[in-house]
Order: structure tokens, then C-alpha cells, then sequence
């Protein structure tokens, strides 16, 4: 089996495996903990989801949308949408996963990605508004 293909079927699995944690939100958030250390790798070394993802962002997506990222992680999806011109709010439960998304905003200078901790949508305000 290829590593992507390894990769790809870790990700699938990691994924189901959150479906059951729901409602446990400490479990959940120690499970991110330790998902944050190599998520970028893990998904880095998978073309078909990089590709997948950007593919479906700019079907939807447009220049001056205000795009709501829910479990935005390390930010693959938020950057996607900040490329297209999109003012972008990323929004997760795992503070290693935004702190790995705040240094790749710092290292590429981006403006357009504000971050917010906690659940969804619990720790958005009332008032916000998104595309």
C-alpha cells in the first residue's frame, strides 16, 4: 500500500473516530492534541485531499465573501478561501490546532483569517454573519 494511501486511510479513520467522541468534547480535544502534531504531514503527503478540498472551496467561494471555517484545524480550508479574496473566520476546539494555524498566519503574512477558540456556535457572537 502507498503512504498516501496509508495516510488517506488514517485520516478516514480519524474522522469516524470524532463521529464517536461528540458530546465528549474533553476526549475530543485530547484526541486533537495529539492529531495536531502530524495533521499537516498526514494530509501534506495526500495530493487527492489537498486538490479535493481547493477544488470544492473555489466552487463556492467568491472575492468578498465572509466564510465561516467550522473545525478550521491548521487551516488548509481557511487558506483556500483567503487566496480567493475571502474575509475568513476559523473556528475550533483545539487550541494546538490554531496555535500551528496562527504561526503559518504570522509566517505568511496573511490578514484575511481571524481565529476563534471554542465550540461551534457557541463562541461565535450572536451577530455574526457569514456567506
Amino acid at each position: 500500500m502507498s503512504i498516501s494511501k496509508t495516510l488517506r486511510t488514517l485520516y478516514i479513520k480519524s474522522t469516524n473516530l470524532t463521529r464517536n467522541y461528540q458530546g465528549k468534547s474533553a476526549r475530543l480535544v485530547g484526541f486533537y492534541r495529539l492529531w495536531a502534531l502530524c495533521y499537516d504531514l498526514s494530509v501534506g503527503l495526500d495530493p487527492a485531499f489537498r486538490g479535493g478540498m481547493k477544488q470544492m472551496i473555489s466552487a463556492v467561494v467568491r472575492p468578498g465573501d465572509s466564510v465561516l471555517d467550522i473545525g478550521c484545524g491548521t487551516g488548509i480550508s481557511s487558506f483556500y478561501a483567503a487566496e480567493i479574496g475571502a474575509e475568513v473566520t476559523g473556528i475550533d476546539i483545539s487550541a494546538e490546532m490554531l496555535a500551528k494555524l496562527k504561526k503559518k498566519i504570522a509566517r505568511r503574512k496573511t490578514h484575511s483569517i481571524a481565529l476563534v477558540h471554542g465550540s461551534f456556535p457557541e463562541a461565535l457572537p450572536d451577530d455574526a454573519m457569514f456567506d
